[in-house]
C-alpha cells in the first residue's frame, strides 16, 4: 500500500520512503511505527499503545522509544513542512498530524488499463474464465473449514472426579513425564494445607508436610522429579520457597531451601533444571505492583525480567518450557485484560502472544509441547503456536466447565480446578490482638460482602446472595432483613457505603450508582455517575455530596453535589481509594499517605504499611485501621513509625470499624473443591 503523507510516499511492502529522486528505506521498527501512526491519525498515541501495539513487549526502555521516535521525525523533514508531521504532547504521546492519502501506483494503472482492452477484444472468453472462478470460489467458501483465530471449535468432551475428599483441592501440576501428579489440599476445620503426591501408574499418594509451616505446591523443577512448594508461618511472617525430591515416592518432611519470600507479595514459581536459577514474582515496594524476578540461588543475587510498572498489577504464573529456554507468563494490566507472553532466556526479549477476548481472569495457562501453549480464556481453550504466535485452535467448553488453574496429562487431557475456591462471610474480632479469636456473624452459605455499621442504631448493612440474586440486606440482634429485591439474575452489587447520617446506602449496580432511604425502601439513582469506572465512591462531608475516583489514569478526587448537579476536583493527586473515619470526615489514600479531604491534612504512613489498590482503610477517633486484604489487619496513630499488627487465619475482603472498635470483616475461606478432569 502507498500512503501520500504531506511530501512524502510511503511504501508500506517495500518500506521505502520517497520524495522524487530522494528514496529512503525505512528499517523494520520504522516501517511498523509509521504504520501505527497512519492507522490512528489525528489521534494521541501513548507511549504505552506503543508498546504494546508496535514492540508488542511486556516492557521497552524508555531511552528506546525515545530514538526510534527521533529517528523516525528525522527521516520525515521536509523543507516544505512548517511543521513536524508528528507533534510530541507532553506527558501524552505522539500524533500523526495530517490525514494519509491512499493512492494507487503507476503499475497499478498501466494493467488496469491493459486489463480494459484485453476485456473489450475478448469479452465472451473472459466472462467464461470469470464464472468458472465464481463458482470455484463459491465451492471452496462452502466445503473449505474455516481456521481464522476467531473460529471457535465444537467438540465432544467427557469430564470426570479425580479427587473427591474433604478439604479444597487446588493447583494439579504433573511432572514433566506425567509420572507424577501434585496438589494442594486445605482442611477448613483445622486450617492445615499439606501436598499430594499421586503416582498416576497405581494412583497411590504420599503426603509432603512441613513440621511447623503450612506449604503449598507451586511447580515442578524442570525435567525433574523435584517439586517446588511455599512454606508459610502467618504468625511469625515467616516464608519460604523450598525444594522437595520426590522421586523415590516416600513421605516426607525434609526440604532443601533455595529462598526466603514474603507470604503476602510473593508467589508462583519455576525452576531450571540445573536448580540455578528460580524464577518468581514478587512486588516492588516503591512503585507497589508485582515484577518477574530471577534469582540466581548460588550467589543469592536476583535481577527483573518483567520490571514492576505502575500501571501493571503485575505478571504471574511462569512456565518453563520443557526445553528450558521459554518462559510463558501472564500479565495482569490496569484495565486491561489478561495477556499471555512469552520471554526467551537465549535473547532476553520478550513478545506478547495472546489477550483475553473475555474480561474474565484466569490463571489457566500449561505448556502442551515444546512449541505450545494453552491458556483458558472463560469459556474456550486456546492453543498458541509460540514460533509464529499464531492461534492453532480455539475450543468451546461445556457450560459446566469453567477452569481456573490447568496442567496436561496428554495433548487432549487436562486436569483443572476452578475459580470458585472461595466462600465469602463475615466475621468479627472484638480485641485487636487476638486475631486469632474470630468469629462468624450473619452466617449462610450464600456469599455475603461489603458489610458497613451503624453505630447509631447499632446494626449492620450487606450485601449477600442469600435469597439466590444479590441483595441489600440489614443484620442486628434480631436476625437479617432482605431490604432490596431486585430480579435480573445478572444484578452484581458492590462498593456500599452508609451516609453520614445513617438514612442512606450507596452502592453500584451494574453499571449505576444508587441510593437507598434504608427507612423507607425507596431507591434513586445517580443518572450523573452512569457508566462511569469509578475506583472508589464515598459519601462527602454531608448526606447531599458524593466523592469519587475514577478508574484510569485521572485518579484526581472528585465532588458532585445532589443540589447543584455541580462537580469539582478537590484533590488533584491520584488516589487509590476513598474511606470516611466514623466521623464522617473523608479521607484519600495515596502514595504518600492519607490525606483528610476537608483541610488537606496529611497522615503519612508508618513503615511497615505498604499503599496500593489492594490496601482498604477505616478511621475511628485517634485510630487509623488498615488491612491489605491478605490475613493482616494494621492500627496506628497519626505520627506513628511502626503500625500494631494483627496475624489472621482466614483471608479478607473488606473490612469496618464500629466505635467500640470491634472489627467487622468480609471473610475468604476456602470452599470444598476437586480437582477435575476433561479430556477430548
Amino acid at each position: 500500500m502507498i500512503y501520500q503523507l504531506g511530501p512524502w510516499l510511503f511504501d508500506s511492502d517495500l518500506c521505502l520512503l520517497s520524495n522524487g529522486d530522494i528514496k529512503t528505506e525505512l528499517d523494520p521498527l520504522l516501517v511498523k511505527l509509521l504504520r501505527y501512526f497512519i492507522a490512528h491519525p489525528k489521534q494521541i498515541i501513548s507511549r504505552q499503545m506503543l508498546v504494546d501495539n508496535v514492540w508488542q513487549q511486556s516492557f521497552v526502555d524508555d531511552n528506546a522509544i525515545n530514538r526510534a521516535m527521533s529517528e523516525l521525525r528525522k527521516q520525515l523533514q521536509h523543507s516544505e513542512l512548517e511543521a513536524p508531521l508528528i507533534k510530541t504532547h507532553y506527558r501524552k504521546g505522539y500524533s500523526l498530524q495530517l490525514q494519509p492519502k491512499v493512492i494507487e501506483s503507476q503499475n497499478t494503472e498501466i494493467v488496469e488499463k491493459g486489463q480494459s482492452k484485453q476485456t473489450s477484444a475478448r469479452p465472451n472468453t473472459l466472462l467464461i474464465i470469470g464464472v468458472l472462478l465464481l463458482v470455484v470460489g463459491q465451492l471452496c467458501w462452502y466445503f473449505w473449514p474455516e481456521h481464522s483465530s476467531d473460529y471457535v471449535a465444537k467438540v465432544d468432551f467427557t469430564t470426570e472426579l479425580v479427587t473427591n475428599d474433604n478439604g479444597a483441592e487446588m493447583l494439579p501440576l504433573f511432572s514433566f513425564d506425567k509420572a507424577f501428579m501434585a496438589y494442594t489440599r486445605s482442611y477448613p476445620d483445622t486450617k492445615e494445607r499439606k501436598v499430594h503426591i499421586r503416582r498416576m501408574a497405581n494412583k497411590q499418594e504420599i503426603m509432603l508436610v512441613h513440621p511447623t509451616m503450612m506449604i503449598s505446591a507451586l511447580a515442578w523443577q524442570n525435567q525433574q522429579h523435584s517439586l517446588i512448594v511455599q512454606a508459610l508461618d502467618v504468625s511469625l511472617g515467616k516464608c519460604e520457597f523450598l525444594l522437595a525430591d520426590v522421586s523415590g515416592f516416600t513421605a516426607r518432611s525434609e526440604f532443601t531451601h533455595l529462598s526466603d519470600c514474603n507470604y503476602q507479595t510473593d508467589g508462583y514459581a519455576a525452576l531450571d533444571k540445573q536448580g540455578r536459577y528460580l524464577y518468581y514474582t514478587s512486588s516492588n515496594n516503591d512503585l507497589k505492583t508485582k515484577a518477574l524476578l530471577k534469582y540466581d540461588t548460588e550467589t543469592k543475587t536476583s535481577h527483573a525480567l518483567v520490571p514492576a510498572r505502575p500501571d501493571l498489577f503485575g505478571p504471574a504464573m511462569p512456565k518453563l518450557s520443557q526445553d528450558g529456554k521459554w518462559l510463558a507468563y501472564l500479565i495482569f494490566e490496569k484495565n486491561k485484560r489478561v495477556q499471555v507472553f512469552l520471554h526467551s532466556l537465549d535473547t532476553l526479549e520478550s513478545k506478547r502472544l495472546y489477550q483475553n477476548k473475555s474480561a474474565t481472569y484466569s490463571f489457566a495457562l500449561d505448556w502442551v509441547d515444546i512449541k505450545t501453549l494453552r491458556f483458558i480464556d472463560y469459556d474456550e481453550i486456546v492453543t498458541i503456536d509460540i514460533n509464529s504466535s499464531n492461534i492453532i485452535e480455539r475450543l468451546s467448553l461445556p457450560d459446566f466447565v469453567r477452569p481456573y488453574y490447568i496442567s496436561h496429562k496428554d495433548k487432549t487431557d487436562l486436569y483443572y480446578t476452578t475459580g470458585n475456591t472461595q466462600h465469602y462471610g463475615f466475621k468479627q474480632v472484638d480485641d485487636f490482638s487476638r486475631g486469632q479469636d474470630a468469629y462468624n456473624i450473619y452466617e449462610s452459605n450464600h456469599h455475603s460482602y461489603f458489610i458497613q455499621y451503624d453505630n447509631t442504631r447499632q446494626q449492620s448493612y450487606f450485601i449477600s446472595k442469600r435469597s439466590g440474586i444479590p441483595q441489600v440486606w440489614r443484620g442486628n440482634k434480631l436476625g437479617v432483613k432482605q431490604l432490596t429485591h431486585f430480579e435480573d439474575k445478572a444484578t452484581a452489587l458492590s462498593k456500599l457505603k452508609l451516609s453520614p447520617n445513617s438514612k442512606h446506602l450507596l452502592f453500584q449496580r451494574n453499571n449505576r450508582i444508587e441510593i437507598l432511604n434504608v427507612d423507607s425502601g425507596k431507591l434513586r439513582s445517580v443518572d450523573f455517575l452512569t457508566h462511569k469506572e469509578l475506583l472508589s465512591i464515598i459519601w462527602g462531608e454531608n448526606s447531599n455530596t458524593l466523592l469519587y475516583v475514577k478508574k484510569g489514569d485521572d485518579a484526581r478526587v472528585k465532588r458532585y453535589d445532589f443540589i447543584t448537579e455541580e462537580q469539582q476536583t478537590i484533590l488533584s493527586v491520584n488516589s487509590l481509594s476513598l474511606f470516611n473515619s466514623n466521623n464522617g470526615v473523608p479521607y484519600a489514600a495515596t502514595d504518600k499517605g492519607l490525606v483528610n479531604l476537608d483541610t488537606k491534612e496529611l497522615v503519612t504512613l508508618p513503615d511497615n504499611i505498604i499503599v496500593d489498590l489492594n490496601m482498604r482503610f477505616s478511621s475511628v477517633d485517634d485510630y487509623f485501621y488498615a488491612t491489605d486484604r491478605i490475613k493482616t489487619v494494621y492500627r496506628f496513630k497519626a505520627g506513628d513509625k511502626e503500625a500494631d499488627v494483627s496475624k489472621l487465619d482466614f483471608n479478607i475482603h473488606s473490612m469496618d470499624i464500629t466505635n467500640k472498635h470491634q472489627i467487622l470483616l468480609g471473610s475468604r475461606t476456602m470452599k470444598d473443591i476437586n480437582i477435575e478432569r476433561i479430556w477430548w
